[in-house]
């Protein structure tokens, strides 16, 4: 059997024998498929600061995608003081002198980090919390 999923569109050939013969079947993101592999999301850590200031956590990619390169790579403009020291390809931005942590992806060129506000992800586990909890609350009095 052949497949090829693009977004909520999946392409199956379900006749293998034969080559152009496909059947296009729609399918939720959400749903889960025996032939894509899944990974836990990592623990990048938080924005307590506006703008990321004092970020200490791993994020190594850039807006674009981009992985970080290391801070210690030579050549890099000098953005932030100590930086060549620095053992790591973490965003940054200690002094919240930029709109919000970065990292060079290129010897020239930096990009920003897209890191979630520590406030917006407790907003929202206390809003699945209630959730849960209002659901566990029906299903008592139902019983």
């Amino acid at each position: 059997m052949f497949y090829y999923s693009s977004r909520d569109l999946t392409f199956t050939n379900i006749f293998p024998s034969t080559q152009d013969y496909f059947f296009w079947f729609e399918r939720p993101l959400s749903s889960n498929a025996s032939f894509l592999c899944e990974s836990p999301q990592l623990s990048i850590g938080c924005l307590r600061e506006p703008g990321g200031a004092g970020y200490n956590g791993t994020a190594a990619r850039g807006e674009s995608g981009s992985p970080c390169l290391p801070w210690s790579t030579p050549g890099l403009q000098e953005v932030f003081a100590g930086q060549s020291r620095w053992a790591h390809n973490h965003c940054r931005n200690p002094d919240g002198s930029e709109e919000a942590p970065i990292c060079f992806i290129e010897e020239d060129t930096y990009d920003y980090c897209q890191i979630p506000e520590c406030e917006a992800i407790r907003r929202r586990e206390a809003s699945r919390y209630k959730k849960e909890s209002l659901w566990f609350l029906l299903l008592l009095l139902l019983n």
